[in-house]
């Protein structure tokens, strides 16, 4: 008996560990995004420097396979259409496997998201931006620092991100 109470101990501390790691956390304004192109669905060259010129940028990390991140996906694009004329700028970055990103296109196409989307082929973007969990969603400033990062999703997630939002389009007005 105590072996099976120190096994359902040590499982609960593991669950709590990884539990916090999947909660939302302020970044700390010191960190600041380096630049990096990417390719997005038409071939083309997206790069984090020029989408910063045009205001803030929310970077959602998701993959078709992530049930959270297919739930989150339609609120970014809430979020988006909500901010879109103050200057927000959405970078959704697909971390699907290389035989199935072929359906990304179709699929952002058919729910009629209008934000930038970019392959993340090799996960350096990923890498470099220390994502563990998907979905990821990081909110950076105009300058680039990273204001704001969440792993996970569950129903009222976007509610927190509209918060930092609305305080960083206050900031900015000053």
């Amino acid at each position: 008996m105590p072996k099976t109470k120190l096994v359902v101990s040590a499982i609960f501390i593991f669950a709590l560990l990884l539990g916090q790691m999947s909660f939302s956390q302020d970044a700390p304004k010191t960190q600041t995004a380096t630049d990096f192109t990417a390719r997005d669905l038409n071939g083309g060259k997206v790069q984090l420097k020029k989408l910063l010129e045009n205001g803030p940028v929310l970077i959602d990390f998701w993959a078709l396979w992530c049930v959270p991140c297919l739930k989150e996906l339609p609120k970014i694009q809430e979020l988006r259409m909500r901010y879109k004329d103050r200057g927000l700028i959405v970078l959704a970055i697909n971390e699907d496997a290389a035989n199935d990103q072929s359906k990304v296109k179709p699929f952002i196409k058919q729910k009629k998201f209008d934000f930038v989307v970019v392959v993340d082929e090799d996960k350096d973007l990923m890498n470099r931006f220390k994502v563990v969990n998907l979905p990821t969603t990081i909110l950076l400033d105009k300058a680039g620092s990273m204001i704001y990062s969440h792993s996970g999703y569950k129903p009222g997630d976007e509610a927190e991100l509209s918060k930092h939002l609305e305080t960083l389009f206050v900031e900015n007005k000053r």
